[in-house]
C-alpha cells in the first residue's frame, strides 16, 4: 500500500488512498481474469469465474462509493479508520495471492483453474471460498457505508458479525495487527448511527428515480461509455445546514482522489449529443465554462439525471428564475406535440420528445410558466422504449387519459400520489379531446413501425 499524506484540516488521508489503491488493483486482477475466458472450456470453470468478477467488481463499486464520503464526513470517520485498518489488508492480500497464482503461466486451462481455487481454499480457512471472500469484504464496506451516512438500514449487530468473519480471515491468511497501530477502535454499538432514529429517517424522491432502471434502454451507440466507470465519480448532497444541493466531484490521477464541490444553484446543465455539460460561471472570462462533461451509453439514463438535476435545482431555489432559458431546451431531443394538463390542480405542459439518435420516444411533462411552482420544473417522464410493444393507453371521457404499466420517471414528492402509479397512471387534460388526440399518435406511429419492420 502507498504511504499516507495527512491533509490540511489534520484528518489521515493514507487510509483513502490505500482504498483508491486496492480498489486499482481490483480492476487489475479483473482484467488478468478475463483474460482467462477463452482458456477456459469448462461451463462450471466460466461460471465460477465470472462469479468471482462479479464479487470483485461488487468490491470496487463499494469501496469507492465508501471513500467517496471521506470529504463529506471529515469527523466522523475517524470512528471508521481502524476498521478500514483492518479489512484492506486481508483484501490486498487475497487480490497479491491470485496475481501471483496467474503469473508466470503459459498456458491456463480448467486444470489451472482448478489449481488457483483449490489453493485460495486451502488451509485453516475453510468457511469461504475465493468468491465468498469478495463477497464478504463488499458486505464490509456497504454497512461502512450505511454506518457513516446513519441510515436507518444500519444494524451494528449485523456489522459486528461481518467484522468478525473479517478478522477470522485476517488470522487465517497470519496477518498480525501492528502493535504501532495509530487508528482507535470503535465498536459498532457505540456509533451515532446505532443510536440513531429509525422512524426519523425519510429518503429522498431522487434517490429511487435515479436508482430505477427501465426494462428496455435505448444504447446510443456500440461505443458508447458511461462516465461512471470509476475514474469519475458524481454525487449530489442535500446539505445539513442549509438544505440546499450540493454537487461532488471526484477524479482520480496515479489512483490519488481530487475532489471538487459546488453548490447546485451555481451550475448550469445542458444536454449535447450524448453528454451533459455540467457549466460556472467564470468572472474572468465572463462567460459559463465547462466544470464536468458526463458521457451517457444509454439515452433514458441521460434524460432522467438531466431532469433529477434541474427539478433539485428548481425545488430549492428562492430565485424567480432558477431554470435558465438554456436549460429549458431540450437539445438533441424534437417536440412533435405539446398540450396544456392538470397535475394537482396546477396547470403544466405535456409534450412528446423524440430523441435525435436513437429516435425513441418519451412523454414530458413540465410546470407552466406563471403557477406558483418553479416555471420549467420537469414534473414526470414516460420512456417509450420498446416499439415493439403497443402502448397501452385507455381514454376515461373527454379529458382523462391512462396509461398502463408506464416507464416512470418523478421527479419530485408532489409526483407520488396514487394518480402517478405506473401501473395505472392518469393524465388529465385542460381542454376536450386531446386525451383522444394523444392516443391516436402513438397508435399511428405504432402501426408505423410495424410496417416498416415487416
Amino acid at each position: 500500500m502507498p504511504a499516507g499524506i495527512r491533509s490540511a484540516h489534520g484528518m489521515d488521508t493514507a487510509l483513502l488512498h490505500a482504498i483508491f489503491w486496492e480498489s486499482d488493483k481490483c480492476a487489475t486482477v479483473m482484467d488478468l481474469l478475463s483474460t482467462l475466458r477463452g482458456a477456459l472450456t469448462s461451463r462450471t470453470s466460466l461460471d465460477e469465474l465470472n462469479t468471482v468478477c462479479h464479487h470483485i467488481h461488487k468490491l470496487r463499486s463499494a469501496m469507492l462509493a465508501f471513500a467517496d464520503l471521506f470529504p463529506l464526513h471529515a469527523e466522523s470517520i475517524q470512528a471508521f479508520l481502524n476498521h478500514l485498518d483492518m479489512v484492506l489488508p486481508s483484501i490486498s492480500k487475497t487480490l497479491d495471492d491470485i496475481q501471483h497464482l496467474c503469473a508466470g503461466r503459459r498456458r491456463f486451462g480448467d486444470a489451472s483453474w482448478d489449481r488457483l481455487m483449490n489453493a485460495m481454499f486451502d488451509g485453516s480457512n475453510r468457511k469461504f471460498e475465493l468468491d465468498g471472500r469478495f463477497k464478504l469484504y463488499a458486505k464490509f464496506f456497504d454497512v461502512l457505508f450505511l454506518g457513516i451516512t446513519q441510515s436507518p438500514k444500519f444494524d451494528w449487530k449485523k456489522a459486528e458479525g461481518i467484522r468478525l468473519q473479517i478478522m477470522d480471515l485476517r488470522e487465517d491468511n497470519l496477518i498480525a495487527v501492528p502493535k504501532d497501530l495509530t487508528t482507535v477502535f470503535f465498536p459498532f454499538n457505540q456509533l451515532p448511527a446505532a443510536r440513531a432514529r429509525r422512524k426519523s429517517f425519510v429518503e429522498h424522491w431522487a434517490v429511487d428515480t435515479v436508482d430505477r432502471r427501465p426494462e428496455f434502454m435505448s444504447n446510443f451507440c456500440k461505443d458508447a461509455r458511461g462516465f461512471n466507470k470509476d475514474v469519475l465519480s458524481f454525487t449530489v448532497l442535500i446539505n445539513y445546514n442549509n438544505k440546499l444541493p450540493y454537487v461532488l466531484l471526484r477524479t482520480t490521477f496515479d489512483n490519488i482522489p481530487f475532489y471538487e464541490c459546488r453548490p447546485l444553484s451555481e451550475l448550469r446543465i445542458m444536454r449535447s449529443e450524448t453528454k451533459l455539460h455540467l457549466s460556472r460561471w467564470s468572472s474572468r472570462q465572463q462567460g459559463f465554462v465547462h466544470w464536468a462533461v458526463l458521457h451517457f451509453q444509454f439515452f433514458e439514463e441521460l434524460v432522467v439525471i438531466q431532469c433529477t438535476l434541474l427539478a433539485l435545482k428548481a425545488q430549492t431555489s428562492l430565485l424567480a428564475n432558477a431554470i435558465s432559458h438554456d436549460e429549458t431546451v431540450f437539445r438533441d431531443d424534437t417536440c412533435i406535440w405539446e398540450k396544456d394538463i392538470k397535475d394537482n390542480g396546477v396547470r403544466h405542459k405535456l409534450a412528446i420528445y423524440r430523441d435525435n439518435i436513437t429516435g425513441t420516444k418519451r412523454l414530458y411533462a413540465f410546470v407552466a410558466k406563471g403557477e406558483r411552482h418553479q416555471a420549467y420544473t420537469p414534473a414526470w417522464t414516460i420512456f417509450f422504449t420498446n416499439r415493439k410493444a403497443k402502448p397501452q393507453m385507455e381514454c376515461l371521457g373527454d379529458h382523462r387519459l391512462v396509461v398502463y404499466n408506464a416507464a416512470l420517471y418523478t421527479f419530485g414528492d408532489r409526483y407520488l400520489t396514487a394518480k402517478h402509479d405506473p401501473r395505472h397512471f392518469e393524465i388529465t387534460f385542460r381542454h376536450s379531446g386531446h386525451n383522444r388526440e394523444l392516443k391516436l399518435l402513438f397508435e399511428a406511429s405504432y402501426r408505423a413501425m410495424q410496417r416498416y419492420s415487416v
